[in-house]
């Protein structure tokens, strides 16, 4: 499912090493005695993060209908 969505290969090494890194800096946590995963409080702060900054770096910020949207910005 992962190589589908990144459009080439992923391999166990690759996940093994990702899976690590992400453990070590202290975002995800292994559940005991299993092969899963959860986020930690610091993972969602993140993951809340990037996915609010994303939309800043593709061009598409502040989005349309905003509220918040300034009319002198509306207006350039």
């Amino acid at each position: 499912m992962t190589a589908r969505l990144l459009a080439t290969r992923y391999t166990t090494s690759q996940m093994t090493y990702d899976l690590c890194r992400l453990r070590l800096n202290g975002l995800i946590r292994r559940i005991e005695h299993t092969h899963t995963y959860v986020l930690t409080p610091d993972g969602i702060k993140v993951a809340v993060f990037y996915t609010k900054l994303y939309p800043a770096c593709s061009g598409r910020w502040p989005p349309p209908t905003s509220p918040r949207l300034q009319p002198a910005y509306a207006r350039r």
